[in-house]
């Protein structure tokens, strides 16, 4: 398990360094170019990242499982937990 965690904690450890180095530099070129096209553009382009689900196809990313709506939540639980 702990094998897995070091991964996870690599990868979101990369994930904030590249969003924050786009993020940041992206910000402050829309905030100073404001009523530009260049700045509207990336204005826009943050918005509808915003709005897109964070998974693709609106699934959760473990995937739907066969009978979950049936299942109480401790036993969603537990399969989330066998999962990892």
């Amino acid at each position: 398990m702990f094998d897995r965690l070091q991964v996870s904690i690599i990868l979101v450890g990369c994930s904030m360094v590249m969003a924050l180095g786009l993020s940041i530099p992206l910000g402050v070129w829309a905030a100073r170019r404001a009523r530009k096209w260049d700045g509207v553009a990336i204005t826009v382009l943050s918005q509808i990242g915003i709005a897109i689900p964070s998974f693709p196809g609106g699934h959760p990313p473990g995937g739907l499982v066969r009978g979950a709506a049936q299942m109480g939540a401790g036993q969603r639980l537990v399969r989330a937990q066998r999962r990892l």
